[in-house]
């Protein structure tokens, strides 16, 4: 009996895990963080240089595309000290908290504030700003962005989430960002 009772439970405890459970965490490169991946969301394969050689790690994510709108993107990155894109998390807001140049009618962007992440000091930010299609063709359709950014310091590198989908489905999918830096855990 006793037998029989650990099969049906090991077997339960298989299905469990086969069918529709909770999705496994990503762990980056170098184990500098983890995340859990949101259901439906596609991790896009890394191309270009090695990670090890950027000093960047991390994950990009993507959502379901709606008509011919860009599709929804999710982006965990760490970077590392010596990293080849920004020398500080200072120079990452910098250029992206601000329009470089006059921004186009329409866009906006919110002021730097105070955020927490992991239980860890960061700084948040948003913008919308607008995509074009296809620039080659005239007129190039336009659509409008949002973004949010949070920028976490860590030791001599730092941590970046940003959530990036259209304008016009941005707050629907707002919450499955919110569950990827609920389940981020750093290990700075």
């Amino acid at each position: 009996m006793i037998k029989l009772t650990l099969t049906t439970l090991f077997f339960c405890a298989l299905s469990a895990n086969a069918g529709g459970g909770a999705n496994p965490p990503y762990v980056c490169e170098g184990g500098y963080f983890s995340i859990i991946v949101p259901a439906g969301w596609t991790k896009i394969p890394p191309t270009g240089q090695p990670a090890s050689a950027k000093k960047i790690y991390g994950v990009d994510l993507l959502g379901a595309a709606e008509g011919k709108a860009p599709a929804p993107s999710i982006t965990v990155k760490y970077f590392a000290k010596g990293n080849t894109l920004f020398k500080t998390p200072d120079i990452y807001i910098q250029l992206n908290a601000h329009p470089i140049g006059d921004p186009e009618e329409g866009e906006q962007y919110s002021s730097v504030m105070a955020a927490r992440v992991a239980g860890k000091k960061a700084q948040r930010f948003e913008r919308k700003y607008f995509e074009y299609d296809k620039p080659r063709t005239v007129p190039a359709t336009k659509t409008a962005m949002f973004e949010r950014h949070l920028v976490v310091r860590a030791g001599d590198g730092f941590y970046l989430l940003m959530f990036s989908a259209p304008f016009s489905g941005a707050k629907a999918l707002l919450p499955q960002f919110e569950a990827v830096v609920k389940s981020f855990r750093p290990k700075y």
